[in-house]
């Protein structure tokens, strides 16, 4: 039972850690696209973005429906925190 709690508080962190980057490379492409940027960056952006986030969440899929909701729930956690931060939203 214990066990079952560690993996799910380290699936918890992974869905935080792939939460905050996720929002935080989407803010920077929101930037940079109304700033006008174009090229690699502005292209790779999204796709490293949907990546992470894939990757995290087909690991945590892998390892059964505990560790998914765990890392989904660390996910929202971040995106909460994240849209808290008073530089997330422009003026």
């Amino acid at each position: 039972m214990i066990a079952h709690g560690i993996v799910a508080l380290v699936f918890a962190c992974i869905g935080a850690a792939a939460g905050f980057l996720h929002l935080t490379l989407l803010s920077w492409n929101i930037r940079a696209l109304f700033g006008q940027a174009r090229g690699v960056l502005a292209t790779a952006a999204p796709l490293l973005r949907g990546a992470i986030t894939i990757a995290a969440f087909s690991a945590a899929a892998g390892q059964g429906a505990v560790p998914l909701v765990a890392a989904l729930t660390g996910f929202l956690i971040a995106r909460t925190v994240v849209l808290r931060r008073p530089e997330a939203v422009p003026r």
